[in-house]
This record gives C-alpha cells, sequence and structure tokens, in this order.
C-alpha cells in the first residue's frame, strides 16, 4: 500500500525543470535570471515573450541578429523603458546559440543564426526592426 502512495505522489510531483545549458549561464542569465525573468527596468524579460516572437520568421531573424550582434540603446519592456547595451555573441557556436535560446522557448535553427552572422548589423539598425516588429506585433 505505502509503494502505491508513493508512486500516486511522484507521478503527481512537477517535474524538475531541467538545468539551463552552459551557454545560457555562462552568458545569459547574469543579466536574463536563470528562469528567463529578467530585472524589470534594468534587462528585459525573456520568459513568456522569447517564444512570441520566436513565432514569425522576421522574430526569430531579429533574436538571431541581436544575439550575434548585441544591441544598445533604449526599447520598452513591459511597459517600461529600458536603455542599455547587450553585448554580441559571435563567438558562441551556433549549436550553444540554440541552446541558450531554447532555454527560454525561443527555438531558432542553426541556419537561421548562420544567416545572420553573414548580415552584420549595428544598434540603430537592429533598434529600427525591433520598432517595425513592435508595430507589427511581433515583439510583445
Amino acid at each position: 500500500m505505502r509503494g502505491l502512495i508513493l508512486a500516486a505522489l511522484l507521478a503527481a510531483a512537477p517535474a524538475a525543470a531541467a538545468p539551463p545549458p552552459a551557454a545560457w549561464t555562462n552568458n545569459c542569465q547574469m543579466c536574463h535570471q536563470t528562469d528567463g525573468g529578467g530585472l524589470a527596468g534594468q534587462f528585459p524579460r525573456l520568459k513568456g515573450r522569447a517564444p512570441k516572437i520566436a513565432a514569425t520568421a522576421e522574430g526569430r531573424a531579429y533574436i538571431a541578429s541581436v544575439v550575434i550582434n548585441g544591441m544598445a540603446g533604449s526599447i520598452n519592456v513591459d511597459g517600461q523603458s529600458i536603455m542599455g547595451v547587450m553585448p554580441g555573441f559571435k563567438t558562441l557556436t551556433d549549436a550553444q546559440l540554440v541552446q541558450a535560446l531554447g532555454h527560454v522557448g525561443a527555438k531558432l535553427s542553426p541556419a537561421e543564426l548562420a544567416a545572420a552572422r553573414k548580415t552584420p548589423m549595428g544598434s540603430s539598425a537592429l533598434l529600427e526592426m525591433r520598432a517595425k516588429l513592435v508595430a507589427a506585433g511581433v515583439v510583445p
């Protein structure tokens, strides 16, 4: 009987979240936090937003460009203005970036990241791209 009760309790217990990949822990977590929740007014929340952005080809291209090139400037996230700098992560492999982005639900392919590497973009171009995607409802 105890075995059945224990089995039922274990089956009902929530599954432990997988630990973040090393690329996330070593490069993203300091600002965006372990779960991607960010820090309000300082570092944008990716949790819950990244999958929405990555739901379109344009959104995935934007995410790929930001992680490859980095971005600096003022953005609005969750009704708060954030003035900051995100470094680019060109030194990470496409596979590492796929794993890190997957941690927050942004499913990108290595090919999408490789394409972003071939088209370097500066912060002003990325901010313009972001503004268009915000207006189109791609970036929440």
